[in-house]
C-alpha cells in the first residue's frame, strides 16, 4: 500500500474547513476553503441531465 505525505490528522484538518459559513443572516463562501460545498443550480443540473441533450420531465418508470 502506498503512504500518503499528509498524516490522518493533517487530512482531518483540509477536509473539515468550511466552505460556507454562515453570520447571523448572510451565508459566506470561503473560497480558500479545501472543504466541500454545495453544486450551483447550473452544476446540479448538468449532472442530473447525465450526458442526455435535455431535461426530462414525466413519471420516474417513463424517464428513468
Amino acid at each position: 500500500m502506498k503512504k500518503s505525505k499528509f498524516s490522518e490528522s493533517q487530512i482531518i484538518k483540509i477536509l473539515s474547513q468550511p466552505y460556507y459559513n454562515i453570520d447571523s443572516k448572510d451565508i459566506l463562501e470561503n473560497k480558500l476553503s479545501n472543504g466541500f460545498r454545495l453544486p450551483s443550480e447550473a452544476e446540479w443540473e448538468y449532472a442530473c441531465k447525465a450526458g442526455s441533450a435535455g431535461i426530462r420531465y414525466g413519471e420516474l418508470e417513463s424517464i428513468a
